[in-house]
């Protein structure tokens, strides 16, 4: 037997908190336009699309990492067959994703 504590203990908020804010990190920014939404289902309910990268955007997401992420809602339109689709004719409707992630660099150049 080995005299190894293998127990774990979690890692208070506080001391997360202070790491994360000395880590170098790189800002991203994505930006989404939507061309076309189609053959959608019928839907009773108004439609929005929504763009994240991990928990950045992410609606639910509780990390706090929020940033409005989705389109306007808006009703879909019965396309007379089967499907309905969005109504943006030449009205494109566009996201701005910002993030911050870790600086990694390091691990790719070793």
């Amino acid at each position: 037997e080995s005299d190894i504590d293998h127990s774990k203990t979690e890692i208070p908020d506080t001391e997360t908190d202070e790491v994360m804010s000395r880590l170098r990190r790189h800002k991203y920014h994505l930006f989404c336009c939507f061309d076309m939404g189609n053959m959608i289902r019928e839907t009773d309910n108004q439609v929005e699309f929504e763009v994240s990268i991990g928990d950045y955007g992410n609606s639910l997401s509780l990390q706090g990492n929020a940033s409005p992420s989705t389109t306007q809602p808006c009703n879909a339109v019965y396309d007379g067959t089967q499907y309905h689709f969005m109504p943006w004719s030449s009205s494109k409707p566009t996201v701005i994703l910002h993030s911050q992630w870790e600086d990694v660099e390091y691990r790719a150049e070793s």
